[in-house]
């Protein structure tokens, strides 16, 4: 078994996240992608928007349960830098969350409220289906 990059890994969550059989991309993710993800120490801000695509299109459990450990590493590697209002540079990984409308680009700043505030919602989510 060769080695695998974190710029591999990284490629490969962006690209299965997009994808559009989602089946096979989310087996991917389970089977090789996450599990080899867990071996690095800290988890690339540039990850959270497809981690949150992920979240919001994936059904399965199993996926499900990698996003929110990868998200909650994430909040936990960047500590309370990213929830201060203070800037941040802005990268285009970032402007992949559309919704949020920041001059002169989306930053961890504008990103890091967003994932805290979606895992909150999906703590407090009582639907049978989401456990």
């Amino acid at each position: 078994m060769k080695p695998v990059s974190y710029a591999q890994l990284a490629r490969s969550i962006h690209e299965l996240a997009a994808s559009s059989d989602q089946k096979k991309s989310q087996r991917e993710l389970v089977h090789h992608v996450f599990p080899k993800l867990a071996v690095y120490n800290s988890v690339d801000p540039s990850l959270a928007p497809s981690l949150l695509m992920l979240g919001q299109q994936c059904e399965d459990r199993t996926v499900l349960r990698y996003v929110y450990h990868y998200l909650a590493r994430l909040l936990s590697d960047n500590g309370a830098q990213g929830l201060t209002s203070g800037g941040g540079i802005p990268t285009p990984n970032w402007d992949a969350l559309a919704d949020i409308d920041a001059v002169g680009g989306v930053t961890r700043a504008d990103v890091v409220p967003l994932i805290v505030d979606w895992l909150s919602a999906e703590a407090l989510n009582t639907d049978e289906d989401c456990k």
